[in-house]
């Protein structure tokens, strides 16, 4: 009897490990688990990538929109010529109006014109469109639009209203 169960016990002690199919069965959830992380992780990374592109487009066009419009509160003898707002800017000079050229904002004066911004600052967003109206129902007041894009985003567009200390001339 005593023989008997040590028989079993050895027996026992045989089969205490996991066997091949056990094995593989494990090895297969594990693999199945990673391939759902990896998938979820992906699709996690992208929408994170694509609402800080989203923010940079709104933080560009923000700080884009309030310089513009501190030169337009601060400008001496803005006027209207054409369609084109000109203003007397203490940074660029006198009759400078402001447009969108080459993907940034520039400071036209004459035919030169020059950088609002330094290239750096708009990293791979491009200005697509700028507007500085008068508004005719308001009077003095100076409506400012100004549209973001890039990184693969639909473009953001900005509008700011704007009242010049010195009102405008021709009004």
């Amino acid at each position: 009897m005593r023989k008997c169960a040590m028989k079993r016990r050895y027996l026992m002690r045989l089969r205490a490990g996991f066997t091949l199919v056990e094995s593989l069965i494990a090895v297969g959830i594990l693999a199945l688990f990673a391939a759902g992380v990896a998938a979820l992780s992906a699709t996690v990374l992208s929408t994170k990538n694509r609402a800080m592109e989203a923010a940079e487009c709104r933080s560009v066009a923000s700080s884009l929109l309030l310089t513009v419009a501190d030169e337009m509160r601060y400008g001496q003898n803005i006027h209207e010529e054409n369609g084109v707002l000109l203003l007397d800017s203490t940074d660029f000079g006198a009759e400078v109006s402001f447009e969108a050229k080459d993907g940034r904002i520039k400071a036209v004066r004459g035919e030169k014109d020059f950088d609002l911004m330094p290239e750096s600052f708009y990293g791979t967003l491009s200005v697509q469109a700028f507007s500085a109206k008068r508004d005719g129902a308001a009077g003095d007041l100076i409506t400012l639009s100004l549209t973001v894009a890039g990184g693969g985003n639909e473009p953001y567009t900005a509008e700011m209203s704007v009242q010049p200390l010195n009102g405008i001339r021709g009004i």
